[in-house]
């Protein structure tokens, strides 16, 4: 079957909605499905990403401001100049902007809409909504879909990508000295978490220090000065090996969302802060779990409480251990394969 994906990536709204679709799209693809994407342009898209690096068929709509309905049109019509070629089976969106009109709209010409949420925020007209962050014990979606609608919750359902799966050491102690401490806060950490957390540890001599950023984090220039006073640090500008990187790491201090559930997935005890509105369920779910400490949301922690942080967990093996082994159990990387079973026998 074909299934198109309807998702954007950009310094605004950063790159989770379009990495998890890529995440279920790849073992989609791997199980002999067609897979198209359809993604608006904008400053810091994935296209090309998703063209070159993920080698799928995209679908550019043009970078205009629209209204719901005029994207949902936008939509139909660029599948329908495809059609000989791409008859949908399935349509996933993941946007924020999209809700019940969208897809009722995109319903005339494919029945089949997954959504992935995680706000529970407005109606939806769907047959599956997928929320990998919802572990709450009250149905937040059920006055906001169809009765018939599967719902598909919790990160039992979490999309982690294959790179991902393959760069787990399920049998490591994570009760070791800590060696090596991972900053990651994906996308464009518009509020410069980085920079605090480097201020946070840099007093901490007794492990090396790993640094990621996205191509759409805009301090690359001042995060080098800041980095040549620590002689162990290792600055990675969206690597390629970013699963062997986020593997290495003892200890990581990084961003909430679709990236908590990777890490947990490969069993990195964590120190979150949110940094957008949309992470703080993924992780205060973690957090409750024993999977993660969750310190609050950017531009309300202080450095000194991430510095404490890490002081705690540096010094107490018996913690990570649990931390890891509670993570582990969160998240088994299946997730995707039980969305693709749903998919395949409601097609």
């Amino acid at each position: 079957m074909t299934v198109v994906f309807r998702a954007d990536a950009g310094l605004e709204i950063g790159a989770g909605h379009v990495m998890r679709c890529a995440a279920l799209a790849e073992d989609l693809r791997d199980a002999g499905h067609d897979i198209l994407f359809v993604c608006r342009r904008m400053e810091g898209d994935l296209i090309e990403h998703l063209r070159t690096v993920r080698h799928f068929d995209v679908i550019a709509l043009p970078a205009d401001t629209v209204t719901v309905e005029g994207d949902a049109t936008e939509t139909v019509s660029a599948l329908g100049a495809h059609a000989l070629r791409y008859a949908p089976r399935w349509i996933v969106v993941d946007h924020y902007q999209l809700d019940a009109r969208w897809e009722r709209a995109v319903r005339t010409m494919c029945p089949s809409l997954l959504v992935i949420d995680d706000l529970a925020n407005r109606p939806h007209d769907c047959r599956a909504l997928l929320d990998q962050n919802d572990l709450s014990p009250v149905g937040r979606y059920s006055a906001l879909v169809p009765g018939s609608c599967v719902q598909l919750l919790g990160p039992r359902f979490a999309l982690i990508r294959r790179e991902i799966r393959e760069a787990r050491h399920a049998d490591r102690d994570r009760g070791e000295p800590v060696r090596r401490l991972l900053v990651f806060f994906a996308g464009a950490d518009a509020t410069d978490e980085t920079a605090k957390a480097l201020t946070a540890i840099r007093t901490f001599t007794r492990f090396a220090i790993d640094v990621v950023v996205s191509r759409m984090y805009g301090h690359v220039s001042s995060l080098r000065t800041v980095l040549a006073a620590f002689p162990t640090a290792r600055l990675f500008v969206e690597p390629t090996d970013l699963p062997a990187i986020l593997a290495q790491a003892d200890l990581c201090v990084g961003g909430g969302g679709s990236t908590t559930w990777e890490r947990c997935y490969l069993g990195v005890p964590s120190i979150v802060v949110a940094v957008a509105v949309n992470q703080l369920a993924a992780a205060t779910q973690a957090a409750r779990s024993g999977a993660v400490v969750l310190l609050g949301n950017a531009g309300e922690v202080e450095s000194e409480a991430i510095r404490s942080a890490v002081a705690r967990l540096v010094d107490d093996g018996d913690l990570r251990r649990r931390m890891a082994q509670n993570a582990m159990q969160l998240v088994d990387g299946h997730g995707a394969a039980r969305v693709i079973d749903v998919m395949a026998a409601a097609a």
